[in-house]
């Protein structure tokens, strides 16, 4: 069955952009890896900041379950969602509008599901200027990001259930399968690596 034809308007996207969606588009091998590749820190950020205009948090489980519904809408039904990417704008800023609106869907739904509205208007009240004491957080938090990464599963699962996504000591505990009397141990020794991570150059 032959691809639909879709006209891009140049203007707004890199060629690069056109041709990658086109790949996609045709089934071409390696082609949604390429866009994983290449979009999914662009996605991930976007809801975050969602997420936290929204919720005051972004728990890294509700981030992740946002991220893999929006590739998953992108990729089913030969990629119908895909095609209504015109051209108009650089794809990284329809990927942020696309992710904006699924963030706001995915709250709403969880707080109708708790009986708690959500209030949309939080997402557009101006964010002001950063300031010096800002910029600094901002870089520690990069910093603390790449050096989550670079600690084993099992650490970074526990750091990011219990500072991140609030989970009870007990709760991981029953998760990861070990004895309550030895998670406070795991949380401790996780910390610390986490800070000599920090501290190397």
């Amino acid at each position: 069955m032959p691809l639909p034809q879709i006209e891009f308007e140049l203007a707004g996207a890199g060629a690069g952009d056109v041709a990658l969606v086109r790949r996609c588009l045709r089934g071409t091998r390696t082609a949604w890896d390429d866009f994983a590749r290449e979009y999914q820190d662009v996605v991930v950020r976007a809801v975050r900041h969602a997420l936290i205009r929204l919720c005051r948090r972004a728990p890294v489980q509700d981030v992740e379950n946002v991220v893999q519904e929006i590739f998953s809408s992108l990729l089913e039904d030969s990629g119908r969602r895909l095609k209504q990417y015109s051209g108009r704008c650089s794809l990284k800023g329809w990927l942020r509008a696309v992710a904006m609106r699924r963030t706001v869907n995915y709250v709403r739904d969880e707080r109708r599901r708790r009986g708690r509205p959500l209030d949309e208007h939080l997402l557009f009240i101006p964010e002001s200027r950063r300031s010096e004491a800002d910029e600094t957080m901002a870089e520690r938090i990069r910093r603390l990001d790449a050096s989550l990464d670079r600690l084993n599963v099992r650490d970074r699962l526990v750091l990011r259930l219990y500072y991140l996504d609030g989970v009870p000591l007990k709760s991981i505990a029953v998760l990861l399968g070990v004895s309550r009397n030895t998670i406070w141990p795991m949380v401790t020794r996780a910390r610390q690596r986490l800070h000599r991570k920090m501290c190397e150059p």
